[in-house]
């Protein structure tokens, strides 16, 4: 199934794609304790032509419209509640109004689906009819009359009601496991950003970081903050980080483990939350993974892998709706517990995510890639340090062999050929030059011999991509 939930650049360039016949229905709301009221509405919208597209407002826009008590929900699960529908073709997330030039001049949908409001007159209506019509003049205005049986607002005193209620549900606990090889430049950061976390629908319960043998200020650095849910654990060699994974599922009390690499921030203080709920009620969900987002580059070098990271990331996400382990970044996971019970880590020194996404699929287990939710990372800003990274990936392939069987790994590593000749030819022909580059640098490093050999579980470090 293909991705709604996109950013409004995307919504378009996917209409583009669909061609000339689209006729593109445009709507909009807060959507906040969705209702039979909004049911009916998009319901209607979407018999008026064949996309419909759902702006869901964004929590500083609902803010400002509706105080600061709302909204009710996030809008990353508005937006996904909304987005379930399957009359809803495409969903974003904008602090813009929808009436506004901003999102209007962008849009210019063929019918904008507008609700009366209470005491609004014609003179009224017509005023923000020929607003709308000054920012997309193809547009045709459609007015819907609101569900005067049920509304948020009458729904909230009934959720406030039985609050108490709802309050003493039991959470899921979670444990974030982190390995850390000589992290002084980030781990702090990255401590304090999880530690800054929004506890909605679970609760933290520690902070599991293992030092692998750091030289640097790592364990001087994690000692600096003073938190009770924060275990550091230190190992005076370095053994690797796959032998200390398997030592975080074995200490960790929580029933989620999320795993995040040292080197990594969270984009925003939900990243947790984002990643705890689709578990809930899903018990056949083991693995969950989430976007990565580079840092703005400062050098040429590492704008051209910044290029190539959304290419792939395009490429991806449109390879069963980012379903597939090219979209299991290692960077930021979560297992299940149910998962987590059956899994070993062997000692493999690339490729452990591989490894996680492949298990995970084998034993029945269901993956689900969140393109919505990002961690933030920086690039390899040099040829070497990206040799390093890219010759784990590509070692890879041949150790899951040993692991899996070879038409299982083969069949997870083949990407259809049409998206990607189709993602590539778009990709150049946006910026010939870094995309030229990119697969200038891709071949100069398939013919260079790997410098990671050994078949333990350490590899070589890339320096330039640990301060963010």
């Amino acid at each position: 199934m293909p991705e709604k939930i996109l950013k409004i650049q995307e919504v378009l360039q996917a209409i583009s794609a669909k061609g000339t016949a689209s006729r593109v229905v445009f709507s909009s709301g807060a959507f906040d304790l969705f209702h039979y009221g909004h049911f009916h509405a998009l319901k209607k919208a979407a018999r008026l032509g064949n996309v419909l597209v759902v702006q869901i407002d964004g929590n500083e826009l609902v803010r400002k419209r509706k105080g600061n008590d709302r909204p009710c929900l996030d809008e990353a699960l508005r937006a996904e509640m909304v987005s379930s529908l399957e009359f809803v073709d495409f969903v974003f997330v904008s602090n813009h109004p929808s009436e506004s030039q901003d999102t209007l001049a962008l849009m210019r949908p063929n019918f904008f689906v507008r609700a009366l409001r209470d005491g609004e007159t014609d003179q009224d209506r017509n005023l923000r009819q020929e607003k709308i019509r000054k920012w997309a003049d193809v547009t045709e205005v459609v007015w819907l009359e609101q569900t005067p049986e049920i509304s948020t607002s009458m729904l909230i005193p009934v959720v406030a009601k039985n609050g108490k209620k709802h309050s003493m549900e039991k959470f899921p606990t979670v444990s974030v496991g982190i390995i850390a090889y000589n992290e002084e430049a980030n781990i702090g950061e990255l401590l304090r950003a999880v530690l800054r976390q929004r506890e909605e629908s679970f609760s933290l319960s520690e902070i599991i970081v293992v030092s692998d043998g750091s030289t640097d200020g790592t364990v001087y650095k994690v000692r600096e903050i003073k938190d009770e849910r924060i275990r550091l654990i230190e190992s005076k060699e370095r053994i690797g980080k796959v032998s200390h994974l398997n030592l975080v599922v074995k200490e960790a009390r929580g029933e989620l483990l999320v795993l995040l690499d040292a080197d990594v921030l969270p984009a925003t203080d939900s990243l947790l939350r984002e990643m705890v709920e689709p578990f809930l009620g899903d018990e056949s969900l083991g693995l969950v993974s989430v976007r990565v987002t580079p840092l703005p580059a400062k050098r040429f070098f590492e704008r051209v892998i910044n290029y190539s990271q959304v290419f792939k990331e395009s490429m991806f996400v449109k390879w069963n709706g980012g379903n597939n382990f090219y979209s299991c970044y290692g960077r930021a996971r979560a297992f299940s517990r149910g998962l987590l019970n059956k899994m070993h880590w062997p000692p493999v020194h690339s490729s452990e995510d591989v490894y996680s996404y492949l298990f995970c699929i084998e034993k029945g287990f269901k993956f689900r890639h969140l393109s919505h939710v990002s961690v933030i990372y920086k690039s390899p800003d040099n040829l070497s340090d990206h040799k390093k990274q890219s010759d784990r990936f590509r070692l890879g392939k041949h150790t899951m062999r040993k692991y899996f069987s070879r038409s299982f790994v083969d069949e997870n590593y083949r990407v259809p050929l049409g998206i990607f000749l189709r993602e590539l030819v778009v990709y150049f022909f946006k910026n010939p030059l870094m995309m030229g580059s990119y697969l200038f640098i891709s071949i100069l490093v398939m013919l260079t011999p790997f410098e990671v050999t050994s078949a333990g579980p350490l590899w070589a470090i890339s320096p330039s991509s640990k301060k963010l």
